[in-house]
């Protein structure tokens, strides 16, 4: 029994800070929205933009 005390615990204790985290997390760009979500979008759209590695894709396939 004392087995799964320490199991139930050790879950309970990691989703609590997991849950702890994420509102943190949130609150952060709740409170900093405008400034970051620019930063966000050129991140985003520079580094994961799929239509210019799909053209690339494209490009050399039919060369």
């Amino acid at each position: 029994m004392r087995f799964l005390e320490q199991i139930f615990l050790i879950v309970f204790q990691t989703s609590l800070t997991a849950g702890i985290i994420i509102l943190i997390i949130f609150a952060i760009l709740k409170l900093f929205n405008n400034n970051l979500n620019i930063r966000v979008k050129y991140i985003s759209v520079d580094e994961f933009d799929t239509n210019q590695a799909c053209s690339t894709c494209n490009n050399t396939n039919q060369s």
